[in-house]
């Protein structure tokens, strides 16, 4: 289930979050003792062929910095499940794996994650946060 692949001073893990082919995720682990966490969602107008690929230098620039990434894939249209709901769906359902991850025993700290959306993906990283505030299973968001 997870692949992984070892950059510099961190490991790649790609992750998958649920049964859709784009429910998956690389999770870049530095060698910091439980480093803060940043959610990525990649932009593209919810299109294909647009994905997570687009945010790749951002995401290594990030853990070469010790922060732990999830950098997300995620429904988008032209896919089933694609557009609303099913693109926010999936982000929630995303994100919310994280916990299930640390339980796992992945080494990163929940209680400061942060949520960036690029372009398109400022919506559901928006709405991520609203969410949070009412009543997420997912420690409270330090921003987005």
């Amino acid at each position: 289930m997870s692949h992984l692949r070892i950059d510099h001073a961190y490991e790649i893990h790609t992750i998958k979050y649920g049964t859709s082919v784009s429910q998956v995720a690389d999770l870049y682990l530095p060698g910091a003792l439980r480093p803060p966490v940043v959610c990525l969602l990649h932009g593209g107008s919810w299109r294909l062929p647009f994905g997570r690929t687009e945010f790749d230098a951002v995401a290594h620039d990030l853990a070469s910095r010790d922060f732990a990434v999830w950098n997300m894939e995620y429904s988008r249209l032209g896919e089933p499940e694609g557009g609303w709901p099913g693109t926010f769906r999936d982000v929630v359902t995303g994100i919310d794996h994280l916990v299930s991850l640390v339980e796992a025993g992945y080494d990163f700290d929940l209680e400061r994650l942060v949520v960036v959306g690029h372009s398109a993906g400022g919506q559901p990283a928006l709405w991520v946060a609203a969410r949070n505030r009412q009543n997420s299973t997912v420690p409270a968001l330090t921003g987005c």
